[in-house]
C-alpha cells in the first residue's frame, strides 16, 4: 500500500510540474505579447503625428516659424517618449540650391545654414529641426544635411517614395547620441509628386525604457531587442542580465514601418509561479509522504499489537 500511495504522489507531482510549467509560460507569453503591441503601438502613435504633417504641408506653405509653432502646439517632445528630433525635409535640384539656401537664411538669419555634404545632383536637405531643447535645435549640425548622402537614410528616402508610406531606416547612430537610434520618414507630396518629407529621429534606449520599463518591472524580466530585417541581425537593446535559478524565455517578432524587429524576453521563474502556483507541487509531494508515513506508522502499530497478543504469557 505504502509503494501504491507513492507511486500515487509521483504521478500526481510530475502532473502538476507540468501543469504549473503551462500556467507559468502561458503566463508570460500573455505578458510579452503585450509587451511588444504596447511598443508598436507607441510606434504607430508616432504615426498618427506624421500623417498630421502631411495635412500641414498640403494645405499650408511651410516655413521655419509654421513648422516649430505646429509641433510645439502639439506638445510632441512631452507626450512622445524617445522621441529626440522632428525634422522638414526638401527635395532640391542642382539649380536651386543657391536660391533654397538664401530663402532659408533670409527666414532665420541668427542660424547658420549651408547644404553638407556638397553633391552635383538632388539632394534631400534638413531644412527645419525641432528639439526639446530649441537652443541645441539651433546649434544641431544635422541642420542642412543631405539625408541622401548616407547610405542607410537613403535606403529609407527611397523605399517611402516607392511605397508613400512612412518607412523606417535600419539602426543608425544619432547626431549628438550615444545610443542607437532610427528615423522614420514620410514622403509629403505636392501636386503628386514628392518635394518634402517628414523626418522624426528615435533614441532606442530612451524609446524602449519609457515604453517598457514598468511594465517588464511587473515580472523582473529583462529585454533584448534586434532588427532582423532580411539576412540582418543586429543587436538595437538589452537589459539582459544574469538570473539565479530557473528562467522563463520567449521570442516574438513583429514589424515597425518596414523593419522586422524580434523581441527575446527573459524572467525568474520564480516570479511567474508566484501566480500561478508555484507550491501547488511541493504541497502534493508533501502531502504524499505524510499519508506515506500515516500508512506505514499505523502498519507498524498493527504489527506491533500483533507480536504483543502473540507473546506468550509470564
Amino acid at each position: 500500500m505504502i509503494i501504491g500511495v507513492g507511486l500515487l504522489t509521483a504521478v500526481a507531482y510530475m502532473r502538476s510540474r507540468h501543469h504549473l510549467s503551462s500556467q507559468t509560460n502561458h503566463i508570460f507569453r500573455e505578458a510579452t505579447d503585450a509587451y511588444a503591441a504596447r511598443l508598436v503601438d507607441s510606434v504607430e502613435g508616432y504615426g498618427d503625428l506624421m500623417y498630421a504633417t502631411k495635412g500641414l504641408h498640403t494645405t499650408t506653405a511651410i516655413t521655419a516659424p509654421v513648422w516649430s509653432d505646429f509641433m510645439r502646439g502639439q506638445y510632441v517632445f512631452e507626450r512622445y517618449p524617445g522621441l529626440q528630433v522632428i525634422g522638414y525635409a526638401r527635395l532640391v535640384g542642382p539649380a536651386d540650391k543657391a536660391s533654397h539656401t538664401a530663402q532659408i537664411k533670409k527666414e532665420s538669419p541668427d542660424l547658420d545654414f549651408t547644404i553638407h555634404p556638397a553633391a552635383s545632383g538632388k539632394q534631400v536637405v534638413l531644412d527645419y529641426i525641432d528639439q526639446p531643447d530649441a537652443e541645441a535645435a539651433k546649434r544641431n549640425p544635422a541642420r542642412g544635411f543631405d539625408l541622401l548622402s548616407e547610405p542607410v537614410r537613403k535606403a529609407a528616402i527611397e523605399q517611402a517614395e516607392a511605397t508613400g508610406s512612412i518607412t523606417a531606416t535600419a539602426p543608425i547612430s544619432l547626431v549628438g547620441s550615444q545610443n542607437l537610434g532610427f528615423l522614420l520618414v514620410l514622403p509629403l507630396p505636392t501636386n503628386g509628386a514628392t518635394t518634402a518629407y517628414s523626418v522624426f529621429a528615435f533614441d532606442l534606449v530612451t524609446l524602449i525604457e519609457k515604453t517598457l520599463k514598468n511594465p517588464l518591472q511587473q515580472y523582473n524580466a529583462s529585454l533584448t531587442l534586434k532588427d532582423v530585417t532580411g539576412d540582418t541581425s543586429q543587436v538595437l537593446y538589452s537589459s539582459k542580465r544574469s538570473i539565479k535559478g530557473d528562467v522563463v524565455e520567449r521570442s516574438t517578432t513583429f514589424q515597425i514601418a518596414n523593419r522586422q524587429w524580434e523581441a527575446t524576453f527573459q524572467a525568474p521563474a520564480a516570479e511567474l509561479q508566484m501566480i500561478a502556483g508555484r507550491f501547488a507541487p511541493i504541497g502534493l509531494l508533501a502531502g504524499g509522504i505524510v499519508i506515506m508515513l500515516v500508512v506505514a506508522v499505523g502498519f507498524y502499530s498493527i504489527d506491533v499489537r500483533k507480536k504483543l497478543r502473540q507473546a506468550p504469557k509470564a
